[in-house]
């Protein structure tokens, strides 16, 4: 006889059963002799510091924070409670991180942004002396970069998921519960509102993005998109219009082919 579990949300049921049947280890708390620790830095007793992690100057990380190997955290910078920092992290100086916040191998957190002044014929570096400032609840895919801002913070909201390789620019916001897929692109000083979905491969530039909105992949945003719209193409603009477009080129396409034929 047959039994059967019936769920409204099957997915989220997923979610809740695996970590049932293939738990892994608890971190045990504590500091590796092999890491890298200033003694200026505040640690909770109860998170733990991986072999060849580096801890600089007025570092603070809360209870529960697991910092994986190889992680460098750099001056003055904040991490809250029951983080996970995968090796080969790196937060640069005064950078805030929330709480829950789980950050994938080789992420950069607050790098320079690429922000540069011509003159006489060369390229002079502006300072970048912001924070780069992440929210509650968020996850940082693999090889992700945030850069700081001038002067002011980058902003990532709370439940913001960020998947591998995605570049989140100098001065950029990106609203609560956002979704950006990988190799998704920001240049600075990009708005993105709450709740919006960015499929992989987008590019951001000069906009900013209502709540709720949906960028499709690969679609190139120069201009500011309303709440609730779905855009796709280059330069992105209504979905429907450019299902439309395609549709016709399509045609086009194939009629010319058959005249040569």
């Amino acid at each position: 006889m047959q039994h059967q579990v019936v769920v409204k949300n099957p997915r989220l049921a997923m979610v809740q059963l695996i970590p049932l049947f293939f738990a892994l280890p608890s971190p045990v708390a504590g500091v590796s002799p092999q890491a890298c620790v200033s003694e200026s830095a505040v640690i909770h007793p109860t998170a733990t510091i991986g072999a060849g992690a580096v801890i600089e100057a007025g570092v603070t990380i809360g209870a529960n924070t697991h910092v994986m190997p190889r992680v460098t955290v750099l001056q003055a910078t904040s991490i809250g409670e029951g983080c996970v920092l995968y090796p080969g992290v790196v937060v640069y100086p005064r950078s805030v991180i929330g709480h829950r916040v789980c950050i994938h191998a080789n992420a950069v957190i607050g790098s320079d942004g690429f922000g540069y002044v011509a003159h006489g014929g060369q390229s002079v570096k502006m300072p970048h002396v912001g924070r780069a400032v992440i929210g509650d609840d968020c996850e940082i895919g693999a090889g992700a970069c945030i850069d700081r801002s001038v002067l002011g913070d980058t902003l990532i909201g709370n439940g913001v998921k960020l998947d591998n390789m995605v570049h989140i620019a100098h001065h950029c916001k990106v609203g609560d519960g956002s979704v950006v897929a990988a190799m998704t692109g920001l240049t600075g000083g990009v708005t993105i509102g709450r709740g919006v979905q960015i499929g992989g491969q987008a590019g951001l530039a000069n906009a900013s993005i209502g709540d709720g909105a949906v960028i499709a992949a690969r679609a190139g945003v120069t201009a500011d998109v309303p709440p609730g719209a779905v855009v796709s193409g280059f330069p992105a603009w209504a979905h429907r219009k450019e299902l439309v477009k395609e549709a016709w080129v399509r045609k086009m396409s194939q009629t010319q082919q058959r005249r040569k034929s």
